[in-house]
């Protein structure tokens, strides 16, 4: 049954990206696994508390991440011509059809796992650098905007980059945004 939920560091790490999905368990500050229901058919957001973190399933980790980053996952057996090379792959796809990949896990665990590493790698590493590049092109096509404007926007913004719009494309709205309010 332990296989079914994802280890204790990537849960603190759902929880640092603002994971809320209510779980029925829990790791407790010793990294032990409780639950504080009446049952352990009691949900609950967990991540509420300071030094609990919520214990998902992986299925609704990637459910948490194709709801609020429309990333999608999917882990497949893929049967190569050369039986030695079969083995087990995660993609990743996104309104925008851009697809990851990444193969030859032992397996379905493994790739399981590498997937889930790698949407958290994505998103951790990548919101503050998109941000970034909005920023670095402020004034490129007469644009001029300020940190104020970010800052205002800010949730715009994050929409843009969940759905994978290229910065210039964020821009562009963002410049039809500010100037129709």
């Amino acid at each position: 049954m332990n296989k079914e939920f994802i280890p204790y560091e990537l849960a603190l790490e759902l929880k640092q990206l603002g994971f809320d999905e209510p779980c029925n368990t829990c790791y407790d500050k010793l990294e032990m696994v409780a639950s504080y229901g009446a049952s352990v058919f009691d949900y609950k957001n967990y991540n509420t508390s300071g030094y609990m973190v919520s214990r998902p399933t992986f299925s609704q980790a990637f459910r948490w991440f194709r709801d609020n980053y429309y990333l999608n996952a999917q882990i497949a057996f893929c049967e190569y011509s050369i039986s030695s090379e079969n083995s087990w792959k995660y993609t990743l796809d996104n309104p925008t059809g851009v697809q990851i990949w990444n193969g030859k896990f032992n397996t379905y665990e493994e790739a399981e796992l590498a997937c889930l590493i790698k949407l958290i790698t994505m998103e951790k590493e990548t919101f503050e650098s998109y941000l970034q590049r909005l920023k670095d092109r402020r004034t490129e096509d007469g644009y001029k905007y300020t940190d104020e404007d970010f800052e205002k926007y800010k949730e715009y913004v994050k929409h843009c980059y969940k759905t994978n719009l290229s910065v210039y494309k964020c821009l562009e709205f963002f410049y039809d945004e500010i100037n129709n309010k």
